[in-house]
C-alpha cells in the first residue's frame, strides 16, 4: 500500500509541473498603448498584432516583428476600424487583405473599403454601415453589404457578393478598432438560452452601444455599454430567432 502511495504522489506531482502558468512576453504600453490580440490569419498562419492610427503591426508568435501594414485616412470619415484579416479570402494570392470601415464624426455615414497589404483596393462601397461573412457550404463564402444611413434613417438595401476564397478553419473573428472600441464574437453560436458577447472600450472611451440588426440591416436591439463589465450577456428571448448581424 505505501508503494502505491508514492507512485500516485509521483503522479500528482509531475501533473503539476506540467500544468505550469508561463509568462511569455508584456506588450507594454509603449510598444502597444491600446493592447495587442492574437489573430488567425490564415491555416496555421496565427500573428499578435497592435492597432495604432491608421497602421496596424504583426508580431510572430514568439513576439517578434514581422511587418506593418498603413491603409490611407479618408476626409470627413476621421473614425475607422479593421475587419477580417485574412490571407485567403478576398483574392487568391498571398498578401493579407482586411475591410477597413470609415465612419463620419457622428457615426451617421459610413463606407467600407477592403485593402490588401501593399495598398490595392480590392472592393469599396459608400453608404455602408454593415459587412458579415457567412459560409454557404459547397457553394463557398458570401459577403453580406448592408447599406444605409444613420440620419435621418434610410435603408438602401442589401448587396450580396460571392467571394473568391475561404476563411480560416476555426478562425473567431475580432474587430480591431482604432478610433472606437472592440467588440468580439458572440458565443456559444448558435445559443439556444443566452448569448455572450465580448467588448473592450478604449481608454479615452466611457461608455458605447452595441447595435444588432437583423439580416434585412433593420436595426432589432440597442445595448448601452460602459467600462462597468467587459461584456454583455443577453438572453435570446431578447432577439428575434434567425441570422442577427451586429
Amino acid at each position: 500500500m505505501k508503494k502505491l502511495t508514492l507512485l500516485f504522489a509521483a503522479i500528482s506531482l509531475l501533473s503539476i509541473s506540467k500544468a505550469q502558468i508561463t509568462f511569455e512576453y508584456e506588450y507594454d504600453t509603449i510598444q502597444a498603448p491600446n493592447g495587442a490580440w492574437l489573430y488567425q490569419i490564415g491555416d496555421n498562419y496565427y500573428r499578435y498584432i497592435k492597432f495604432d492610427n491608421y497602421q496596424f503591426t504583426l508580431y510572430n508568435l514568439n513576439h517578434s516583428f514581422d511587418k506593418t501594414i498603413t491603409f490611407p485616412t479618408v476626409i470627413g470619415f476621421p473614425n475607422v476600424y479593421i475587419r477580417y484579416i485574412t490571407q485567403s479570402l478576398f483574392d487568391t494570392d498571398n498578401l493579407i487583405e482586411f475591410i477597413a470601415y470609415y465612419y463620419d464624426s457622428s457615426q451617421c455615414n459610413g463606407k467600407i473599403k477592403i485593402f490588401n497589404e501593399i495598398g490595392s483596393i480590392l472592393f469599396e462601397s459608400d453608404s455602408t454601415h454593415g459587412v458579415d461573412i457567412i459560409s454557404a457550404g459547397n457553394d463557398g463564402y458570401k459577403m453580406y453589404v448592408r447599406r444605409y444611413q444613420q440620419c435621418p434613417y434610410k435603408y438602401f438595401g442589401l448587396r450580396i457578393y460571392s467571394l473568391p476564397g475561404t476563411l480560416p478553419v476555426g478562425k473567431t473573428e475580432i474587430i480591431g478598432q482604432i478610433d472606437h472600441w472592440q467588440i468580439g464574437a458572440s458565443y456559444p453560436n448558435p445559443s439556444n438560452n443566452y448569448t455572450i458577447i465580448d467588448y473592450q472600450l478604449q481608454q479615452d472611451i466611457s461608455n458605447g452601444e452595441i447595435v444588432f440588426y437583423n439580416i434585412q440591416g433593420i436595426e432589432v436591439k440597442r445595448f448601452k455599454v460602459d467600462r462597468t463589465f467587459n461584456h454583455l450577456r443577453l438572453s435570446t428571448t431578447d432577439l428575434f430567432s434567425g441570422n442577427i448581424l451586429l
